[in-house]
């Protein structure tokens, strides 16, 4: 609110003292003045304020220009009319210059001013002053073609010295008053009192000077070393100020009879004093705007060379101090730099190898050739280090075994781009070996943890197993027995005899494949991955639990997608993470009370290369606070639990590239869900 009104107060007084000057610099009979400085006012306002607070600044404008312009005795139509044509011309301005200038408080750049010149100085006045000429001539019947020259050429003069002057001053003036050297400050101050001595001679106001009638040579020239040292040293803000300066004392010259202009008419006087004006003021801020985009342009150049030295100490200091073995290389892939430790990589390449990986060597040739043979797309990766070292990329990381007669040695190389227009990159290799053995120590603790759990989760099926089993020996037994009194009859029904027999080998493949499936499953073995259709896998895990979903009165529904659903992936593995989340949906069925006791498998192909599985259970759904636990190792619910099973479903899950989650259900229980990519996403 403060800032609303300290805003509206300025563009108050601003407006009615410049309409006041215009006044005073009027030519009477004339309408339009010889300056118009409320225009420019306005737009240098609308400039420095968001677009958004422009109706304060018109708002605040529209009680002074009535004051001051009824002082006048003009008819309130035309007060009216005139407010709306400087209105006009303001806003004209002020958007053209914020639409094409992306900093429109701006004239650091060649760009920028040019906006500002066209936009502001020349395109707004022009079109405004056809409304305000045709205003003027119907009120005091004044010439129209006189009007509207006289009016345009004061709003261009305006607008070009002091909408800049005023903008420099609101943005930059505080800190420059505040920040400013006092020999600055002082060469400021000397540049100023030059500026108006030898503008009261030139224009006639100190002494009588020669005009330009009297011959071919004007003073004139003798300011324009003044305002060219303010351009340079001061900027489009100087040289604005320094025009505007040299345009006060012309006007009051002019208004006085005195100067080079003297001898002309008024009228002519009017215009060519304001023509001289403008041609001085559109090359000389064009000028003061490119040095100072130079100037940034080579602040900006030097920074940049100061960071590349410094980029370059830097790394002379990091490659001396690092153990990792780091190379430099060119865009073509020469070794350019390298650190002690580098040479370590060298002898143990042999000798045929070390003088590739010398300082002037083709890494790339030597580095294909000892890898070729011991890393599977070797040609792929030397061409994405190449891509690193021509700015296709910004980094890659590898790891790639090497053969060293016995021993297998594992490394990895890390290639880093470097920020210089010609290329080259950072190579960094480390010896990962130790790295690589605890990781297959790791996997190997991980597969026996994974089958451990298996056989526990066997030793929880073994009534629904027994079940299984126990039907289709009944029936071989029943069977059997049958057969035997068949043949104690005198004259056995042969084909009563075959029917027997086929149902006992019926039966005995029944119960070999529950004992097969058992065996799968609880086989040690290393993963193989292989395509299979997950609404398979779903089925098996569902026959295997039917047993012990009845005796724990638990109905268990599929919901699988009519098209395969095929991932690359291990069969057993993600057999014991379905089996792992059924057997938690059956028990947490178990803990429900009065629901309905349904569990839902769904598995799903999705849109964007995945495919999703889901089991749904009607429990007590998950717990509170206990999300971002539930996957774990060793968090449990279960008074029994180890904690174990979701822990290890993650694991498989993310071994296969898949996500692993779980959530509540809108109508109870919970969901747990996992995605894997489809078998295409998964192989290309």
């Amino acid at each position: 609110m403060r800032k609303t009104t300290a805003t509206a107060v300025l563009v108050a007084l601003g407006y009615y003292a410049g309409a006041n000057i215009g006044f005073v610099l009027r030519f009477p009979p004339s309408t339009p003045s010889f300056v118009w400085p409320p225009n420019a006012i306005l737009t240098a306002a609308l400039l420095l304020v968001p677009p958004r607070r422009w109706w304060i600044c018109l708002l605040a404008a529209f009680p002074v220009h009535l004051a001051a312009e009824l002082q006048v005795s003009w008819p309130s139509s035309l007060v009216l009319a005139l407010f709306v044509t400087n209105c006009s011309e303001a806003l004209i301005a002020a958007g053209g210059v914020r639409w094409l200038s992306g900093a429109p408080a701006r004239f650091d750049t060649l760009r920028r001013m040019a906006v500002f010149i066209v936009a502001a100085g020349l395109v707004a006045p022009f079109l405004s002053s056809f409304l305000d000429a045709a205003v003027v001539t119907v009120v005091h019947e004044e010439s129209y073609a006189s009007v509207w020259r006289t009016r345009f050429f004061s709003n261009v003069l305006t607008q070009l010295l002091l909408v800049p002057a005023i903008v420099m001053c609101a943005t930059a003036g505080p800190a420059w008053l505040r920040g400013a050297p006092r020999a600055r400050r002082a060469e400021a101050a000397l540049l100023a009192a030059a500026l108006v001595l030898v503008a009261g001679w030139v224009f006639g106001l100190v002494t009588a000077g020669p005009t330009i009638l009297g011959g071919p040579a004007t003073p004139v020239v003798f300011l324009l070393p003044i305002i060219l040292l303010a351009a340079v040293r001061f900027g489009p803000g100087g040289t604005s100020l320094c025009l505007l300066g040299t345009s006060f004392v012309a006007i009051v010259a002019a208004a006085h009879g005195r100067g080079p202009f003297a001898n002309l008419p008024p009228a002519a006087t009017v215009l060519t004093l304001q023509t001289l004006l403008i041609v001085l003021a559109i090359p000389i801020l064009c000028l003061a705007a490119v040095l100072v985009e130079h100037r940034h342009a080579r602040a900006m150049l030097g920074e940049r060379v100061g960071a590349l030295h410094a980029s370059e100490a830097l790394k002379s200091a990091i490659l001396g101090s690092l153990n990792t073995s780091v190379a430099v290389l060119d865009r073509d892939g020469r070794i350019i730099d390298v650190n002690a430790n580098w040479g370590r990589v060298a002898a143990e390449r042999g000798a045929s190898l070390s003088a590739g990986l010398g300082v002037g060597g083709s890494f790339l040739e030597t580095w294909r050739q000892a890898a070729g043979g011991g890393m599977p797309k070797a040609d792929e990766a030397a061409a994405s280090i190449l891509g690193v070292l021509r700015g296709a990329r910004q980094d890659f990381a590898f790891e790639y075994p090497c053969h060293n007669g016995a021993a297998e040695r594992w490394f990895a190389m890390f290639v880093v781009r470097l920020d210089r227009p010609e290329g080259g990159a950072v190579v960094a290799c480390a010896d990962i070996t130790a790295r690589k053995a605890a990781e297959l120590d790791l996997e190997r603790s991980r597969q026996e943890i994974t089958h451990d759990m298996r056989v526990f989760m066997m030793g929880e099926l073994t009534a629904s197993l027994a079940h299984e089993l126990n039907q289709p020996l009944t029936g071989i037994l029943t069977n059997a027995g049958a057969g035997l009194r068949f043949l104690d009859v005198a004259a056995a029904d042969v084909g009563e005899l075959q029917a027997i027999l086929s149902d006992i080998v019926d039966d005995g493949k029944r119960a070999g494949e529950v004992i097969q499936r058992m065996r799968d499953f609880l086989r040690k073995s290393q993963p193989q991955r292989a395509a299979l259709d997950l609404n398979v896998v779903v089925q098996e895990v569902v026959q295997m639990l039917t047993s012990d979903a009845i005796i724990r009165n638990v109905s268990i529904t599929v919901d699988l997608d009519d098209q395969p659903v095929v991932v690359c992936a291990d069969r057993v593995q993600l057999q014991q993470v379905v089996l792992n989340l059924l057997l938690n949906a059956i028990e947490a069925m178990a803990e429900s009370t009065g629901r309905e006791r349904t569990i839902v498998v769904r598995a799903r192909n999705t849109e964007v290369q995945t495919v999703h599985v889901a089991v749904e259970d009607r429990g007590m759904g998950v717990r509170a606070g206990t999300y971002d636990m539930l996957f774990e190792p060793f968090f449990t619910t279960k008074p029994t639990g180890m904690g174990m099973g979701l822990a290890i479903c993650r694991s498989i899950i993310e071994a296969h590239d898949g996500v692993i989650w779980a959530q509540d259900n809108p109508s109870g229980g919970a969901a747990f869900h996992f995605a894997l990519p489809a078998f295409g996403a998964a192989t290309t």
